[in-house]
């Protein structure tokens, strides 16, 4: 669960860094909303947003059952 929450807080940020700032909502100092995007039964070594928004996770290679090594997310699923 500290996984999730620490991925979600960094795509989380990784978005607002790319994204222009809306006169309606700007962010406080104790503003912290996280939404879940995704969820996976295997581990993620890695989470890096694209400048449009696109996420991509990776997965470790030391287990012999891993098919990929990066996946796009696409409706919260690799």
């Amino acid at each position: 669960m500290k996984c999730l929450i620490a991925l979600l807080a960094l795509a989380a940020a990784g978005m607002e860094a790319w994204a222009s700032p809306s006169a309606n909502v700007l962010p406080s100092a104790g503003d912290y909303r996280l939404e879940e995007v995704a969820t996976s039964q295997r581990q993620w070594t890695g989470l890096t947003v694209a400048q449009d928004g696109t996420l991509f996770v990776n997965y470790p290679r030391w287990s012999q059952d891993v098919p990929i090594s990066v996946a796009k997310l696409v409706d919260g699923q690799p």
